[in-house]
Order: C-alpha cells, then structure tokens, then sequence
C-alpha cells in the first residue's frame, strides 16, 4: 500500500512545484497572471485566496488591470501605501486575513484601485466596511448616490476648494465575510461619472450583501 501511495504524493508535489514556477515566472517578467492560474488549489488555510472573482472586475476595455501577485494578505495591501493609517487600523481590528489586490493605472475612470479582503466573519467584515466609509467622511468627502446596491460611496465634494487635489471617489461594500474597497484618482471631474461603472462591475463579479 505505501508503495502505491508514493507516486500519487511525488505527482501532487510536481502539480504543486510546477504551479509555483509557473506564478512566479509571470511575477518576474512582469506580467498580469492569467485568471486561471489562480485557481491553482490553495493549500490550507493560509492558503486561500480572498477574490478570485477580483480577477474579472477590472477587465473593461480601455484600462489596462495589474495584478500584483504578491498580494496574499491585508498586510501586503497596507505595504503599498495607498491607505491611511486609520483604515488600516479598521480593517485590521476587525481580523483582516487573506487578501487580493488590481489596479489599472489608464481605466476611463481614472487610476482605479481594488482590493478583497476576508474577514474574520460576516459582521466583521460589515462593521469594516462601516468603520471605513465614516472615515472618508471624515477626511472631507461626500456622500454619492449609491450604485448597483453599493450605498458606502463617497466621492469629492462637486465645489471643492482646494482645486489642485485630484478628483477622486471610494465604494466599500462586502459580499459574505469578505470586505471590497474600490477606489479610484480620476484625471478630471467627469472621469468620476465612470467610476459608477468600475462598481457595478465589481459587484456583478462579486454581489454586495452589506
């Protein structure tokens, strides 16, 4: 019997070899991974991969998704220094575990960034998702209307005085136990009339219940 298990456990370690190589040769040439490649098996819970469905969500003809394949944690996303340290603090608080990030730096609606993360359950995720859209009030912008079910959505203030800052508008909303962040620095004012289409994408691919 141990004879016949041995070849089973030495093709699962080429499987899983291989998948590895095959990831880290699109990291270093600097290309987008393919979808499918993320649906290699994760291997325990560390493992597991936030949002899959994150993959399809910047593919929007005109704006060109980058995936960052070292994204496997809410902390990876905080090493990019994107957040203020307040938001990482909500999301961290409230258990933030795997997580997967795209952006696309020529999208019609600006440079869009996007993240996924799981939580540590259902409520966790939504008092995230709270904690995060009163902060953006905070940090003076105002409430949009909602898109697509997606109510946590701020945006610049139409007359704001500081006329050099750029344009720029943020959804939170979460699907189950997982939080989504969308956000996006438009080139002019009317680029944000497109952000509402990023969101509406992103919740086809990842419906908001919460």
């Amino acid at each position: 019997m141990a004879g016949e298990r041995a070849p089973k456990a030495v093709s699962l370690a080429v499987v899983v070899v291989l998948a590895a190589v095959c990831l880290a040769s699109w990291a270093v040439w600097g290309k987008p991974v393919p979808a499918a490649a993320w649906h290699v098996p994760p291997t325990g819970e560390a493992g597991r991969i936030a949002g899959d469905p994150l993959v399809l969500a910047l593919a929007d003809p005109g704006g060109r998704p980058g995936f960052n394949p070292d994204v496997r944690h809410f902390g990876d996303v905080a090493d990019l220094k994107f957040l203020h340290h307040n938001e990482i603090a909500a999301v961290e608080e409230e258990g933030a575990g795997a997580a997967r990030f795209a952006q696309a730096t020529d999208h019609p609606a600006g440079r869009v960034l996007v993240f996924v993360v799981r939580m540590a359950d259902r409520d966790a995720a939504r008092r995230a998702a709270d904690r995060l859209d009163e902060l953006q009030l905070a940090f003076g912008l105002e409430r949009r209307g909602g898109v697509a079910g997606v109510e946590r959505v701020v945006g610049t203030p139409a007359a704001a005085d500081d006329t050099s800052a750029r344009p720029t508008a943020r959804a939170h909303y979460t699907h189950d136990d997982l939080l989504v962040r969308l956000q996006t620095d438009a080139g002019a004012p009317e680029a944000l009339d497109r952000f509402a289409d990023v969101v509406a994408r992103q919740v086809k691919a990842l419906p908001a219940d919460g």
